[in-house]
């Protein structure tokens, strides 16, 4: 890893993918981790998709879905100029500016337009997003500006993420996100009269409890509610499992239409 400044903000060149992609990010806070990689992961795609990433960040999933998927289009969204800039970098850094787009467009407005590529009624076959998952007004803050709205919201933007996010999305088209079990319940109840839901517990070891989870939706599914066998993210001694492990190094996915969710690639 080394360390760069540009803008007064120190960044990092990390590697990702068993170094598949390098992602510059900051050292302040909004880095990429497992759950960055997971989420990406567990994305359908299909030849031809439109995908959107709401709350880019620095880029790395997308980046991480780009760099496995040629033949899709990808659009990232932030309302953070310099999570654009940071991504917008990433992404040219990695040779994926014919797939990704980034742009400065924001999830949590009542209309929403992406007219600076000529679409102002673009829809998704695929959104994915890992919303904000502390309501600030409950926990003690960060004092990193990025740290803080990556992970801290207003007590209503989970629901102007996920209404916002369903309206840009295509007839049985899916959305898929990672999130904090407290916020579980809340999402079920945004999310269940428009479509169906599946459910992906996440748990740190084979004796913990699921604290993060993975869900997908599918608009205008009449499916039942699913919840899957548990993900084990760490072995005996804080190891990841060969399951994550092959995820996180590119090997794997995963999907969540199958009881068997995980499979290699």
């Amino acid at each position: 890893m080394s360390e760069i400044k540009k803008n007064s903000l120190l960044t990092s060149m990390d590697k990702f993918l068993d170094g598949k992609i390098i992602i510059e990010q900051h050292l302040d806070g909004g880095r990429s981790n497992i759950d960055t990689i997971l989420l990406s992961a567990a994305v359908p795609v299909k030849k031809g998709y439109k995908i959107l990433d709401v709350g880019v960040g620095n880029g790395t999933s997308s980046i991480a879905l780009g760099s496995s998927f040629k033949d899709v289009t990808i659009v990232g969204i932030d309302n953070d100029p310099t999570n654009i800039e940071l991504a917008t970098r990433n992404v040219a850094l990695n040779n994926l500016e014919e797939i990704i787009a980034i742009m400065n467009v924001d999830i949590l407005k009542k209309k929403i337009s992406f007219g600076a590529v000529g679409q102002r009624d673009l829809i998704f076959d695929s959104i994915f997003m890992n919303p904000p998952y502390f309501d600030k007004e409950c926990v003690n803050r960060s004092k990193s500006h990025h740290q803080s709205i990556t992970k801290y919201h207003d007590g209503s933007n989970l629901d102007k993420w996920i209404n916002n996010s369903i309206k840009l999305l295509k007839f049985k088209g899916t959305i898929t996100m990672i999130n904090r079990v407290e916020n579980l319940a809340r999402t079920i109840c945004l999310l269940s009269e428009h479509g169906s839901i599946t459910i992906l517990p996440l748990i740190s070891n084979i004796n913990g409890e699921a604290r993060r989870f993975i869900l997908s939706f599918r608009k205008g599914s009449k499916a039942k509610t699913r919840i899957l066998s548990q993900l084990i993210l760490h072995r005996e001694g804080g190891i990841f499992s060969d399951m994550v492990e092959d995820i996180l190094r590119g090997r794997a996915r995963i999907d969540l239409t199958r009881s068997e969710y995980f499979y290699e690639i």
